[in-house]
């Protein structure tokens, strides 16, 4: 074991003394900046020149609602966030359009609007009574139909 020992650390020393070099795969890169000279007898030069503010950042893009005109109103809080007695319902593709009004009847849902971007795609306003804990439970219910595929919040974005 000792002579395992003895081996591993005369290499190890002879590697230290040799100096190690770079595999030819690595790339070293060099700081390009000069480095600072220990000469103390040398005063670093008084920076006279006022050095320019930057401009301020851009004010960010306004935040464009992706819902349809109506659907974020003012019962949504300025900052945003869900919007009360609202669910997107999203339905199977195969499904018919009196199958999607039984599936929100059963909760006494009434549809605010399709999507423009997809028509399986509906706006339904429930019952909850701006109520987030009954409008999961409503939910819960809605999934169960068989002509749905999701059903979720509606986010909306903060306003400007």
């Amino acid at each position: 074991m000792s002579s395992r020992f003895g081996a591993r650390l005369s290499l190890l020393v002879a590697l230290i003394l040799l100096g190690v070099r770079p595999c030819l795969g690595q790339t070293v890169i060099r700081d390009s900046a000069p480095q600072p000279t220990l000469d103390s007898s040398a005063k670093a030069p008084r920076d006279t020149v006022t050095k320019p503010v930057p401009a301020a950042a851009p004010a960010p893009p306004p935040v464009i609602d992706p819902h349809p005109k109506g659907i974020c109103s003012a019962e949504v809080p300025a900052t945003g966030g869900d919007a009360p007695d609202l669910l997107l319902v999203s339905f199977l593709t195969r499904s018919t359009p009196s199958d999607r009004e039984a599936a929100i009847k059963s909760v006494k849902g009434e549809k605010v609007t399709a999507d423009p971007g997809d028509p399986a795609v509906w706006y339904v306003r429930v019952p909850s009574g701006g109520n987030e804990f009954a409008l999961r439970s409503i939910a819960d219910r809605v999934i169960r139909a068989r002509a749905v595929k999701e059903v979720g919040p509606v986010q909306c974005p903060a306003r400007p």
